[in-house]
């Protein structure tokens, strides 16, 4: 199973909201992905085979979820109580199955974010939860999934899940960022390779006589920052983004800001192909943001630049009696406004 890539951040408003949002990188499309809405009573299986047992989830969320045969592998969502979540690539270093025993319950890593957003209504209830589960080695679609979690909250917290040889640690107070592989402290300790990075313009110097002056502007806010599309590399660029970026008040405006911000490490289709003599190539095929406050999902493809809002308590509402599940189908083209 291609397991998406992908760069993720929390972000607070100029008015105080919180916000949590991510790329989706990978190769292929998003045909078997649909924004799916869970009601609370929803039925989780822990397993793909359905062999694990299950959890009826409390609370309603909504979020991108690629569909299985009977389940649904949510990559990010954002429930009733405003506890936001994404799930990311993190190959090599992912282990499982590393803290079995009695007391704890098994969790595909495939369902773990329906798992805690069902159950949970704050990070450090995550926390507290995270501590009872084993996440599973068992393979789904038939290869074993890698990755790992960012949970944020209504208090601004973003924590970062992750299974490693250990069992599974958890990064609390954490700077908000998160990329895929090597783990979330390597890419803390990366960052002091920056310290010098600044967003202010450098003015002209004298150097063996001679003045010095910059072509532009360019040359010296941010100057030296990576520009490949690693893990390491984007995790620096986001991680300075989200410092440098001008707080704006209101829902939207921060939701517009974002995806400014992740302007920075968005992946154009053919810029990462995965051979020399192959078409297949990966990239940023949608963006998406929550808003802890008004527990809604913003989301757009590539395909579409229009920003579509699911807000869960309405679509909560729209769903008929006795249904626990609705799917709503992903925008495959570009929505322009003919003024004239």
């Amino acid at each position: 199973m291609s397991i998406p890539a992908c760069s993720g951040f929390s972000y607070t408003s100029a008015d105080g909201k919180h916000f949590l949002g991510r790329t989706y990188d990978m190769f292929g499309t998003l045909d078997a992905n649909r924004i799916t809405v869970l009601a609370p009573g929803y039925e989780l299986a822990l397993s793909p085979s359905g062999n694990g047992g299950s959890v009826r989830l409390s609370n309603g969320l909504v979020g991108n979820a690629i569909q299985g045969p009977s389940f649904h592998i949510f990559t990010d969502a954002v429930n009733g109580h405003g506890l936001m979540a994404t799930l990311q690539n993190f190959p090599l270093c992912a282990h499982y199955d590393t803290q079995k025993g009695e007391g704890h319950t098994d969790v595909h890593p495939a369902f773990f974010i329906p798992y805690i957003l069902g159950r949970c209504a704050s990070v450090s209830e995550v926390v507290e939860e995270v501590a009872r589960i084993n996440l599973t080695a068992e393979p789904i679609f038939s290869s074993p999934m890698s990755v790992h979690y960012l949970v944020s909250d209504g208090t601004g917290e973003a924590i970062i899940v992750e299974p490693d040889e250990g069992g599974i640690s958890v990064f609390r107070n954490t700077i908000g960022v998160m990329t895929n592989a090597p783990g979330y402290q390597w890419q803390c300790a990366n960052l002091r390779n920056y310290v010098a990075v600044s967003n202010v313009h450098t003015p002209p110097r004298q150097l063996l006589g001679q003045t010095i002056a910059p072509f532009g502007q360019g040359t010296g806010g941010s100057f030296g920052l990576p520009g490949s599309y690693s893990s390491p590399d984007r995790f620096v660029r986001l991680a300075f983004a989200k410092d440098f970026a001008v707080e704006v008040p209101g829902e939207l405006e921060t939701v517009s800001r974002m995806y400014d911000i992740f302007s920075t490490v968005h992946v154009p289709a053919g810029m990462l192909r995965s051979s020399a003599d192959s078409q297949d190539y990966e990239a940023t095929l949608c963006t998406s943001v929550m808003c802890a406050e008004s527990r809604t999902y913003y989301f757009s493809p590539a395909e579409d630049r229009r920003i579509s809002a699911y807000r869960l308590d309405r679509a909560l509402e729209a769903m008929p009696e006795g249904t626990f599940v609705s799917c709503y189908d992903i925008p495959d083209r570009e929505d322009v406004d003919y003024v004239v």
